[in-house]
């Protein structure tokens, strides 16, 4: 049940299909691998807690995070976008050929 999700993007990748949603799921996986798993993981490799570190910021250091992320990803959307929709879902659109 779990991987309904991914074999449907599977599916709609190998159908080429849906680019759109394959480019949000694209951007959506990547996202809370750059915000979630590597900051926890340097995190617990160094002894703290992901947790812990995100409770005790000060809210001057929210606002600059804020002012730093913002446009940071609006031009990751602008480059989503842009693959979804010239690229077809791709960063590099190819012309398909047929080889067998």
């Amino acid at each position: 049940m779990r991987l309904l999700p991914v074999i449907a993007l599977a599916r709609s990748t190998e159908a080429d299909q849906k680019p759109v949603l394959r480019t949000c799921f694209h951007a959506l996986g990547w996202g809370g691998y750059m915000l979630l798993v590597l900051p926890a993981c340097v995190l617990a490799w160094e002894g703290g807690d992901y947790i812990d570190a995100i409770a005790h910021v000060s809210q001057p250091r929210w606002a600059l995070a804020l002012l730093i992320g913002s446009p940071s990803l609006l031009i990751g959307w602008a480059a989503a976008h842009e693959f979804a929709l010239v690229g077809r879902g791709t960063p590099i659109p190819t012309i398909r050929r047929n080889a067998w």
